[in-house]
């Protein structure tokens, strides 16, 4: 074994082996120290511009969301043309930091704004290069430092693009904001508390943008050399550098580029002042490390005690050891004790590296453990009222700070978190759980640092030492703010769904392979007389008794289950609480609520019952509009000919009545002519009649002898018929009055005994026709074919009986519908336009026919207040001697009426001009309108009708005498004018005493 050296021997070794070690090391430690305090004071410059940095990005964001939610309200103006000036106006006086908003179009002109005005040239609005790149960036732009050329101040511009619907749309223009850079920096930046300290914005050329001290005297001015700092600024999390500053000083910069903007945040202090703490610290440390130095030397040297040294050793290892420097040890030399015990603390200091270590990686996994948990863990001291706070993300995400700012106020930063309303509640809770050493259970608001609160769920327990006071209190807090939003809008939507499906009339339902309800809607539910909560849970066979239709339900339920396919039952019937049987037509599919779960069908039942009567209605309505349609074909076939018919008729009555008036009165030709008008009248009261039917003429209802009107209608009769047949009259005298229309009245007796003569043929074959009264009862109104509004009482009626070929039963079942005939030519259009004459009369039907013996038609009409004289039908002679003058303005689409119209004008002594319809007649009227006297004027014509004719003619000369021709009776005809100072009228077809009588009226007219 080795004999250890002399104390001193081993003393003055070690004090030479540790000296230059020693130095080494303290040299070593001096130098960390020194670059500690520089990195400190380059932490604060970096703690002052990360707040600086986060205040404008807070201000460009804020201005970004401002701008972008104006352009989507100035995009819904544009699309309604609204007053977008009066926007920006309200824009800024919602945000007055912002002076100056303008809006410009695609080419740079200004559409609306404060210092540009509208209707500018592109240029002016683009005169300066960040008006041009914001016009051209699409997406917020932020520029760099410019100086106005308006204003003569320094200034940013920030804008927004405005889209057509969206960013995918088409761009119609850009909002600019320019922002002052005096006013910007009054507004954002702040003074530090050193004095020394600049706060300063600048752009990416080094342009002052913003300063803390100052600022008007330097911005717009370049900082020298900022070149040298821009490489720094544009790295992650920033960067430093020196550079010589605004006032001639070298100073060191903390500096950051923005992301959003070309604009660099800085932070600036003299570069002497930087450093001067930590060269005063260095020269301190220097000296007292050389007294020390000294000091051992003189120690080792003086001292020649054998522990002296080892101990000094071991002292020195403790020191480090307790300054925190866990790798010291104390050297193992010297006598064996001082050997024996150093060895015994170096064996001390491992173990405690070792705990320490240990005690690190356990501290390391239980914060990964808190973390991981995303909640907040808290550790209250209860005597002395201090609180630590675990959980790093879990901290900021509630509060928007970091663990160790929020650690710092302790349990105070937790009572100034929380909601106004809530706080007090939640402090005496905390309060009596520590009191009563209950579990802390609670729902409270935290404020985040960004304005809104999260909603937090609190667990605590209270601990107590051995059943002696309280004395911590441990506990979580989570952030339930998703959760609780994503309950409530289950919850809303659950409730939505439920409304939307009791809402809708249909029949929603969801059943499970057993047949129970699972789902249900409330018409469902009232179809069964019951409710919702009692329906779930039961089948069809509980609630209906018809145990067919539960079947068929049942049946069709399994089949979609079984077979996983969807089916429609197109018509179904369902027997609800009232007995009552409803058609349904059902889509049913099948469907799974999980794939855990079993499956179930699935179905939407459409109530048909009201469809079905509606189409039932339908049909109906379509067989009555049939019928309706071929009665209108009726009408418009017979307009048609009524029309071209009446003119012919003007022709030959006038014409006519032309020849009687140039003829003596004692020559034998005056009969012929007079039999000939009167023949032409009736044929005019047929045609009247045809007017009827087609809706362009009223009847004129009167008190009538039937007799009479059978006797004056023998003539047409006569030649109407087959001269095979023969009429035999059998009329009772003294027949009570008739209130009808005689033109009526006269189209059934002529259709009917027509008839009569086609079914004798060719044979030899009688025509009766009786008159007589009848009275009518109940029993036989029964008989009646058609009794329409027949009632009880004392009737007028005329018989039309002929022995020709009759008709068999299915005939006699169609003769009343429009366009049947059994005749090879014809329409079958008579005995329909009989039937409505007679249902238009109150009146009744019978009709008797046998095949081969005849047919009998037996017309009832009601009686009418007394009876009637006979009147003679024949036309009057006009006045021969009445002459007029003047020329007269004859305007008809036919040749034939403005032809015989004009004879008769021309022998009353005027002279006349002819127009084929209204637009030559206002022509002719235009070129010279004081040389026509009367205006003849047909109503109905091609391209220009009378009543627009007439309408023109009024416009040309107010004072026009215009007499009006139409086919139509004159009530229909001039209702049309009444009020507009229409000087007379002619009813077609006319004679030429009607034609001389309108025109001499209109002629002495003032």
């Amino acid at each position: 074994m080795r004999v250890p050296r002399p104390i001193f021997s081993q003393l003055l070794s070690l004090a030479l082996a540790l000296i230059l070690p020693l130095v080494a090391f303290i040299g070593w430690g001096i130098y960390q120290q020194f670059r500690d305090d520089r990195e400190d004071a380059l932490h604060s410059l970096t703690q002052l511009r990360q707040f600086a940095e986060r205040q404008i990005y807070a201000y460009l964001d804020g201005t970004h969301h401002r701008l972008e939610r104006l352009s989507y309200r100035l995009n819904e103006l544009q699309n309604t043309q609204g007053n977008i000036g009066q926007l920006l106006r309200e824009f800024v006086a919602l945000n007055p930091e912002y002076s100056d908003v303008t809006l410009v179009d695609r080419a740079g002109r200004v559409v609306a704004g404060e210092s540009l005005h509208p209707d500018q040239p592109a240029d002016s609005a683009l005169r300066e290069e960040p008006y041009r790149r914001a016009v051209e960036t699409p997406d917020f732009f932020v520029s760099g430092a410019f100086k106005h050329s308006g204003t003569n101040r320094w200034a940013v511009l920030l804008s927004y693009p405005v889209y057509d619907t969206d960013k995918a749309g088409k761009r119609t223009g850009t909002l600019l904001l320019r922002l002052d850079l005096a006013e910007l920096s009054r507004l954002l930046a702040y003074d530090p508390a050193e004095s020394r300290t600049v706060l300063g914005v600048v752009d990416d050329h080094g342009v002052v943008i913003m300063r803390s001290f100052q600022a008007d005297d330097y911005i717009g001015q370049s900082v020298p050399g900022f070149a040298g700092l821009l490489p720094g600024a544009a790295k992650a999390g920033g960067g430093s550098g020196q550079a010589q500053g605004l006032d001639g000083k070298i100073r060191t910069y903390s500096t950051v580029l923005l992301s959003n903007a070309p604009w660099v945040v800085t932070v600036s202090m003299p570069s002497q002042e930087v450093y001067e703490d930590a060269w005063r610290n260095l020269w301190r440390a220097l000296g007292l490390v050389g007294l020390v130095l000294a000091l051992v030397i003189v120690l080792l040297l003086r001292r020649a005690a054998a522990l002296a040294r080892p101990l000094t050793a071991l002292a020195a290892a403790a020191r480090a050891q307790a300054a925190g420097h866990t790798n010291a040890t104390a050297p193992e030399t010297g006598s064996a004790e001082m050997a024996e015990t150093a060895r015994a603390f170096n064996e001390m200091v491992a173990l405690s590296r070792r705990s320490a270590q240990s005690l690190l990686e356990s501290e390391s996994r239980y914060r990964t453990v808190i973390d991981q948990t995303g909640q907040m863990i808290y550790d209250l001291d209860v005597p002395s009222g201090r609180v630590a706070w675990f959980g790093t993300t879990a901290i900021q995400k509630i509060t928007g700070v970091s663990s160790e700012e929020f650690n710092r106020g302790g349990l105070e930063s937790w009572k100034a978190s929380l909601h106004p309303a809530d706080q007090a509640a939640a402090v005496a809770r905390l309060q009596h759980c520590l009191a009563t050493g209950e579990p802390c259970h609670a729902e409270y608001r935290m404020r985040h640092k960004d304005g809104s609160y999260r909603l937090i769920e609190e667990q605590g327990v209270v601990l107590r030492d051995q059943k002696g006071p309280f004395t911590r209190m441990l506990g979580c807090m989570s952030d339930i703010t998703d959760r609780k939003q994503s309950e409530i809008s289950l919850l809303r939507e659950r409730a939505l769904l439920r409304q939307i499906i009791d809402l809708v009339p249909h029949f929603i339902f969801a059943k499970d392979i057993t047949g129970k309800f699972i789902l249900a809607n409330q018409p469902v539910a009232s179809a069964y007389g019951t409710t919702l909560e009692k329906l779930i849970g039961k089948t069809d066979a509980d609630f209906s008794p018809a145990q067919q239709e539960v079947s068929h339900f049942i049946s069709d339920d399994l089949e979609v289950i079984r077979e996983g396919r969807p089916k429609t039952v197109a018509e179904e019937t369902i027997t609800d609480a009232t007995g009552k049987t409803r058609f349904l037509s059902t889509i049913k599919i099948p469907f799974r609520f999980s794939d855990t779960e079993t499956p179930a069908v699935l179905g939407v039942s459409v109530d048909i019952t009201e469809l079905k009567k509606s189409d039932q209605a339908r049909q109906q309505i379509e067989r009555k509009l049939l019928e309706t349609q071929k009665l209108e074909s009726l009408g418009v076939l017979a307009g048609g000919i009524a029309h071209d018919f009446n003119n012919l008729l003007t022709g030959i009555l006038g014409n006519a009545s032309l020849a009687r008036m140039d003829l003596p009165r004692t020559s034998p030709m005056l009969p012929v002519i007079e039999q000939i008008e009167l023949a032409t009248h009736r044929a005019a009261d047929l045609c009247k009649q045809m007017l009827a039917y087609s809706g362009k003429g009223r009847f004129v209802v009167q008190q009538l002898d039937l007799n009479q009107l059978v006797e004056d209608t023998t003539h047409l009769l006569n030649i109407s018929i087959s001269k095979n047949c023969v009429l035999r009259f059998n009329l009772t005298a003294e027949l009570p009055a008739i209130s009808a229309d005689a033109t009526q009245i006269r189209q059934i007796i002529m259709n009917l005994v027509i008839n009569a003569s086609e079914a004798i043929g060719t044979r030899s074959g009688v025509i009766a026709l009786s008159t007589g009264v009848a009275r009518v009862n109940q029993d036989y109104i029964a008989t009646l074919l058609h009794p329409g509004g027949v009632t009880e009482g004392d009737y007028v009626f005329f018989e039309v009986s002929d022995n020709g070929c009759g008709m068999s039963a299915a005939t006699l079942e169609k003769i009343f519908d429009p366009f049947f005939t059994t005749k090879f030519t014809g329409r079958g259009l008579g005995l329909a336009a009989v039937l409505g004459i007679i249902r238009g009369h109150k009146g009744g039907l019978k009709v008797y026919s046998e095949t081969g013996r005849g047919t009998t038609f037996k017309i009832l009409l009601p009686c009418g207040a007394a009876t009637t004289e006979r009147t003679s039908s024949a036309p009057p002679i006009p006045d021969k001697k009445w002459r007029g003058q003047g020329t007269v303005l004859i305007v008809d689409d036919e040749e034939t009426v403005r032809t015989v119209s004009a004879r008769i004008l021309e022998s009353l002594g005027f002279s006349v001009v002819l127009a084929a319809d209204g637009r030559e007649a206002l022509e002719a009227y235009r070129r010279e309108p004081a040389r026509f006297t009367v205006v003849l004027l047909d109503l109905t014509m091609p391209h220009m009708d009378g009543e627009e004719t007439f309408r023109q003619l009024r416009h040309l000369n107010p004072g026009v005498k215009v007499v009006l021709m139409s086919g139509f009776n004159q009530q229909e005809a001039v209702s049309r004018f009444t009020g507009k100072g229409l000087a007379g009228f002619v009813q077609k077809p006319f004679e030429v005493g009607s034609i001389m009588a309108a025109v001499r009226e209109a002629f002495f007219q003032q």
